[in-house]
């Protein structure tokens, strides 16, 4: 069964791929199979039409497809926060002094626990390290090499403003198709995925659920 393009009900993004499988027979005979797969784009709520034909083109029957979209509501998570100021600390260290070893500053990750800030470590923030100077002249370590600047950016909580909630919705979307296959002989109505039988031929419909959509309000 063919439906070779979407018969304007409603505007629709249709994408087909067809196989033929035949096979020929010693007494001359040849039988062939006809698959035709098609993936339409359908507007909410407006009707979609495909005229359905036979290997040679003559007309079979026609199929509408509506698609009404569903939104379930789940539960709501609560987030609780607050207007914060960012704040900056830094501290300088020469080569061999505390936090200041090796390739250390190279290898400073955002989450570091350094001795340096100890007195910050449960604020939330990120930790940075530049390369300084060394040696006795002009930045007075004893040992040259390649010094440490350590700083620290984080947050600290307005305490004088009031908690701010923020409720994180979600709706889990789905689609209810609803098809209706029309031929000379008959009408039929269903809205789950079904294979249908036309003349010879069956159409296989296969419907397609979409992912939960995330808000925040």
């Amino acid at each position: 069964m063919i439906a070779p393009y979407t018969q304007a009900c409603t505007p629709t993004a249709n994408f087909q791929a067809d196989q033929t499988e035949c096979t020929a027979y010693r007494n001359g005979h040849i039988e062939c199979t006809y698959k035709t797969s098609t993936i339409i784009t359908v507007i909410d709520s407006a009707p979609s039409c495909l005229l359905l034909q036979d290997s040679k083109g003559r007309p079979q029957g026609s199929i509408s497809i509506t698609a009404q979209p569903i939104l379930t509501y789940l539960p709501t998570d609560i987030i609780y926060t607050r207007p914060a100021n960012l704040q900056v600390v830094s501290s300088r260290r020469c080569p061999g002094m505390d936090s200041c070893t090796g390739q250390n500053c190279a290898r400073i990750l955002p989450d570091a626990q350094l001795v340096e800030f100890l007195p910050y470590k449960d604020l939330p923030g990120v930790t940075r390290c530049q390369e300084a100077c060394a040696c006795l002249l002009p930045c007075g370590c004893l040992l040259c090499g390649s010094g440490c600047l350590f700083y620290r950016i984080f947050a600290v909580a307005d305490q004088e403003s009031k908690p701010i909630v923020v409720k994180k919705c979600a709706w889990q979307a789905a689609t209810v198709i609803e098809m209706q296959v029309l031929t000379a002989a008959t009408e039929k109505r269903f809205s789950s995925p079904k294979c249908y039988a036309l003349l010879r031929e069956k159409v296989h419909f296969v419907s397609v659920r979409n992912q939960p959509l995330h808000t925040t309000s």
